[in-house]
C-alpha cells in the first residue's frame, strides 16, 4: 500500500492544481484552517476502520498503524493495555523544523 501525505495544505493544493485553480496565500490559509476545523469536527462521524481491522483485532492479531501522535493518543484511550508505540524521530531539530514549515499547519510561534 502506498502512503501519501504532506498535510492538509498539500491536499488542498493538489486539488486546486487538478482543477486548474489558483488562490491567494490568504485564501489558502483560510481554506486550510476551514478544512482542518471541519475534519476535527467530523472525523469520528465519517471515519471508518479499514476492512478487516476489527476482525483482526477481535482475533487478537497484532496490527501496525502508521499514525501521528494524536492518533496514538486516541488508541491509548481505547485500548491502553494493548498499545505498544514507537515514535520515530526526525534526523535533527533542523529537519523537524523544515518538515513543520513545509506542512504549513502550525504557526511560526508553535514551530
Amino acid at each position: 500500500r502506498n502512503m501519501i501525505g504532506a498535510g492538509a495544505r498539500k491536499l488542498i493544493e493538489r486539488g486546486l492544481e487538478a482543477e486548474g485553480r489558483t488562490v491567494t496565500p490568504a485564501d489558502m490559509d483560510r481554506m486550510t484552517a476551514d478544512f482542518i476545523a471541519y475534519y476535527a469536527d467530523h472525523i469520528a462521524v465519517e471515519s471508518r476502520p479499514f476492512e478487516g481491522l476489527e476482525a483482526a483485532l477481535s482475533a487478537g492479531e497484532d496490527v501496525l498503524f502508521d499514525i501521528d501522535w494524536q492518533g496514538t493518543q486516541q488508541l491509548r484511550e481505547k485500548a491502553s493495555a494493548d498499545v505498544v508505540s514507537v515514535f520515530i524521530l526526525p534526523p535533527s531539530l533542523a529537519d523537524l523544523e523544515k518538515r513543520m514549515v513545509s506542512r504549513a499547519q502550525d504557526s511560526h510561534d508553535v514551530i
